[in-house]
């Protein structure tokens, strides 16, 4: 049997599609920032106006990767019917560096 090798962003969290930058590369304090909630709804309003997650992969890894190494300059092709406000909002949320994010509110 194959031992999976131990993944220690699954004991606080059930999926990687909702994890912040800073969640993934930096300590437990920093990430619990409040900016990684803002995050998590830009997360949920992307996936809701869209109707999948922005960081698609076939594992926790690969998703990971995509929310790491993505560039800042990451435009999504948006559906029809979207509010330009609201995309803003949702891009100001899933800002890379969590320090901008929600400098807009």
């Amino acid at each position: 049997m194959i031992q999976q090798q131990e993944r220690p962003h699954k004991k606080y969290y059930n999926h990687a599609e909702y994890f912040a930058p800073e969640q993934i590369e930096k300590s437990e304090e920093q990430a619990t920032m409040a900016a990684g909630e803002l995050w998590n709804v830009g997360i949920i309003l992307y996936t809701f106006y869209q109707g999948e997650f922005p960081f698609i992969g076939e594992t926790d890894e690969e998703i990971i990767d995509l929310i790491v190494n993505r560039p800042n300059n990451w435009m999504p092709q948006w559906r029809e019917g979207i509010s330009d406000s609201m995309k803003n909002f949702i891009m100001m949320c899933l800002e890379a560096d969590s320090f901008k994010r929600g400098d807009k509110l």
